[in-house]
C-alpha cells in the first residue's frame, strides 16, 4: 500500500488527515510527508489503523478486502504484510456482523412484543 491509498483509505473512513495526524501526535503536513515516502512501514499503517478501529464507524467488509489486501512495504514477506491486512480484515467484518446481529435480535424482540400485546 502506498501513501495515496492510505489517504483515500482515511478518507473512506470517513475521516479527515488532519484528524488522523491529531490523533498520531503530528501536523497534517508531517502526516503528508509520511505519506509521500517511497515506502511505508507496517507500524505506521498499523497506527493509522487502530485510530481508524477507535474513531471511525467500520468499513463495509469489501472495503476492507480491498485496502487491506494490497501489499505494505516494510516487511521481509509480502505474505506477511498480506496475511495482517487479511486478518484485519476478517475481524473488521466479524465485528460488522455482531454489530449487526445484535440490531436484528433487537428488532426480532421488539416485533415480538408488539405482536404478543395485539
Amino acid at each position: 500500500m502506498n501513501g495515496e491509498e492510505l489517504k483515500q483509505y482515511i478518507k473512506r473512513s470517513g475521516m479527515s488527515v488532519a484528524a488522523v495526524a491529531e490523533e498520531l501526535g503530528t501536523s497534517p503536513q508531517n502526516l503528508n510527508a509520511k505519506f509521500n515516502r517511497k515506502s511505508i512501514k507496517i507500524d505506521f499503517f498499523q497506527k493509522i489503523k487502530e485510530i481508524i478501529d477507535k474513531c471511525a464507524p467500520p468499513l463495509p467488509a469489501e472495503m476492507e478486502e480491498a485496502v487491506f489486501g494490497s501489499n505494505v512495504n516494510g516487511s521481509n514477506s509480502s505474505n506477511v504484510s498480506q496475511s495482517i491486512g487479511s486478518d484485519a480484515a476478517l475481524a473488521a467484518e466479524n465485528k460488522l456482523l455482531r454489530e449487526q446481529n445484535e440490531f436484528l435480535q433487537s428488532q426480532v424482540k421488539t416485533l415480538l412484543a408488539i405482536v404478543g400485546q395485539k
